[in-house]
């Protein structure tokens, strides 16, 4: 097991000490930079070796964050990912505008082609492995998905990667070269399930999520003439609660409310404009579509289509 040249001698200031912990860094791993609020006697160490295609490292330091800048990443050739497993220490990691919180037990993956960073407030420990992106036939765009996303060690998968990783991690120069080979190729074909299987239910969980949001749209144009009609009214029909409904129209074009509002001025605006409607009172047909409040539907609807009702009907019925 090798142990690059770390700093922590009590003589150096902590800014020597730390220009030569992130040497040490970048040069086990990539271009980094670290920084810490600690301000005297900065002790860390990484210790590293490699089985078969893979790098393994143990990182141990005082309280220090670590950064990948979207510079290094464009600059730097390196093309790899990585499993950080967090095992001693909290960390809080982010990457793709995600952030997670990796407890002891816990690890997580990444990409060091993009900007990334590591935040830890006390004294760590965290294994990383790191191998080539190509070792996971996973496109890049699937794992974007899943980067800073905590997975358990104690469960399922992830309790079999983190077994066979922390084994390698702790056990160097135990199988020949040719074990080590198979070795940690059945660990990065373990990953690759276990992020397939990740992926399947993102996109299992994504469909339902859009199922209901249809379920809902339909509910609503079938219930439009309903004055009355309420967000709680379609939480309660779709027995959620009133805060689940608007976290599932979170990532429509509009919200719940504004998407009822939306669809009554639409079919107001057809009728409108339809010439076999053409002798039906502006009035009627809004409130046909649940607008009793003719001066509060013709103010909305001004807002919308820029022209009153009548102007509006008037222009289309004339061309």
């Amino acid at each position: 097991m090798s142990s690059p040249a770390a700093p922590g001698n009590p003589r150096e200031s902590v800014r020597e000490q730390l220009d030569g912990w992130q040497n040490a860094l970048s040069g086990t791993f990539f271009p980094l930079q670290v920084g810490t609020q600690v301000d005297h006697d900065f002790r860390c160490g990484v210790d590293t070796h490699h089985i078969g295609g893979m790098q393994l490292s143990v990182v141990h330091a005082r309280p220090e964050t670590v950064v990948r800048t979207v510079a290094q990443a464009r600059s730097d050739e390196s093309e790899h990912y990585c499993i950080a497993f967090q095992r001693a220490g909290i960390c809080t990691f982010t990457q793709d505008d995600r952030t997670t919180i990796l407890r002891p037990g816990q690890f997580t993956v990444y990409d060091s082609t993009r900007s990334f960073a590591f935040r830890f407030g006390s004294p760590h420990t965290t294994a990383v492995s790191m191998f080539d992106r190509s070792a996971l036939n996973l496109d890049v765009s699937q794992i974007a998905r899943v980067t800073a996303t905590a997975v358990s060690g104690s469960e399922g998968l992830g309790k079999l990667v983190s077994t066979m990783l922390l084994h390698l991690v702790d056990s160097p120069g135990e199988f020949s070269d040719v074990v080590a080979r198979k070795v940690s190729s059945t660990l990065l074909d373990l990953v690759e399930t276990l992020y397939r299987e990740t992926l399947l239910e993102s996109n299992e969980s994504d469909s339902a999520q859009r199922s209901f949001v249809l379920r809902v749209k339909a509910f609503i144009e079938d219930n439009l003439g309903e004055p009355q009609l309420a967000v709680g009214d379609i939480a309660a029909a779709h027995f959620v609660s009133v805060r689940s409904l608007y976290k599932a129209f979170e990532n429509e074009q509009y919200g719940i409310a504004q998407y009822v509002r939306h669809r009554r001025l639409e079919r107001i605006r057809q009728e409108l404009v339809d010439p076999l409607m053409v002798r039906r009172p502006v009035g009627e047909i809004a409130a046909t579509h649940g607008m009793i409040n003719e001066a509060h539907f013709s103010r909305i609807f001004r807002e919308k289509y820029g022209a009153s009702p009548s102007e509006y009907r008037r222009h289309y019925i004339s061309t």
